[in-house]
């Protein structure tokens, strides 16, 4: 691995996971606003947001960080009993005392800090699959001056190992490795396939993905017979990087007043690069992730790449 090893923060993932999973079975479904619209929030989140952010208060204290959760917002939406039952379930993954407070403090770490290293952290991205049983992914990502560059993706639910499998980006290789330990593996995205044979992946939330817009941009693109699947979370970029899908599509409702969050983006995007893909919005420009936590674009293309250049010509004729 690169100079300032992903190792601590690829073992907090695996804890991170660990903590998903226990909560997942009996799990408080708290709320938070955001940006005027009520979003479902867990003890997972918190906790995974503060195992990551913990490991990179150890071993890179001069980093800045931009995450979805505050301590502000763990001490508002959680009772204390809620607050105790999480520093309880850390102290005994960490094996070392973690109090509310010291949640509150990994939870706020490097928030607002300028640094030549940015870190993007998704803690459990897809907290409705989460809730609902199916699949959702810790993610953290690495933006480098203007660039994503090395990130990581903990998939529990992901089908192709069993237990799950850990993804990260590292100077330029894509991994794969089994969430519970295990050797790596280098992973690609798909070569070039037939039309026919093309999958794509995209999201089960309406506001995230029209289907009508999908399979118009896809029948301009030559690619109406492309098998579909919708899927929670990031993980579909992770489906991409190691060529389990060949085309990932964020077309979202034209009116959709919501912000795109960096965090939402940042740790596929390196995934899917550091594999060969190709991510850009649907005009084909590169994503914009240094101007902080919201990304100035209404749609993005990801793909292996043979069938990137249809896919914008797809867009740009159907004045996506």
């Amino acid at each position: 691995m690169g100079s300032l090893s992903l190792a601590p923060l690829l073992e907090a993932a695996r804890l991170a996971a660990r903590l998903a999973r226990r909560l997942q079975a009996n799990i408080p479904r708290l709320e938070k606003d955001k940006d005027g619209s009520r979003e479902v929030v867990t003890l997972a989140d918190y906790g995974a947001q503060a195992l990551l952010c913990r490991a990179l208060s150890l071993y890179e204290p001069q980093a800045a960080v931009i995450a979805e959760e505050s301590g502000a917002q763990f001490r508002q939406l959680l009772s204390p009993s809620q607050q105790d039952e999480l520093a309880t379930l850390l102290t005994d993954l960490l094996s070392e005392v973690v109090t509310p407070d010291q949640v509150a403090e990994w939870l706020d770490f490097g928030v607002g800090r300028q640094a030549a290293r940015t870190w993007i952290v998704d803690p459990i991205d897809g907290t409705k699959g989460f809730v609902m049983g199916r699949h959702y992914a810790i993610c953290a990502g690495l933006l480098e001056g203007e660039v994503i560059t090395n990130g990581l993706m903990a998939c529990p639910a992901y089908e192709g190992i069993v237990g799950g499998a850990l993804f990260y980006a590292d100077e330029g290789v894509c991994w794969r490795e089994p969430l519970e330990g295990g050797l790596p593996e280098q992973v690609r995205v798909a070569s070039a396939r037939s039309p026919e044979a093309v999958r794509v992946v995209h999201s089960l939330e309406r506001r995230q993905a029209v289907n009508a817009r999908i399979e118009a941009l896809l029948r301009e693109a030559g690619l109406s017979q492309a098998q579909i699947r919708e899927l929670d979370s990031m993980e579909k970029y992770a489906l991409v990087a190691c060529g389990e899908a060949d085309i990932l599509l964020r077309l979202e409702e034209l009116d959709n007043p919501l912000p795109r969050y960096v965090w939402d983006y940042a740790a596929g995007v390196a995934l899917v690069q550091a594999a060969g893909g190709v991510v850009t919005d649907i005009e084909g420009c590169a994503l914009v992730f240094h101007q902080g936590a919201i990304l100035p674009h209404r749609g993005f293309l990801v793909s292996s790449g043979p069938y990137h250049a249809d896919l914008v010509r797809a867009a740009r004729s159907l004045g996506e």
